[in-house]
């Protein structure tokens, strides 16, 4: 069951174009999702 629920977080990710990043994406996407702000300098692009 948890293995879904990575597999599509990281098709949510790639959706939003951070396919190049490793778990830092799926980082990223619940900073998004809960609406915080991402840290400065953080990897990668929103």
């Amino acid at each position: 069951m948890l293995s879904n629920m990575v597999h599509e977080l990281n098709k949510v990710a790639q959706n939003l174009g951070w396919g190049e990043l490793n778990a830092t994406a799926i980082f990223k996407l619940c900073e998004l999702m809960a609406g915080i702000a991402p840290a400065p300098g953080a990897a990668g692009k929103a």
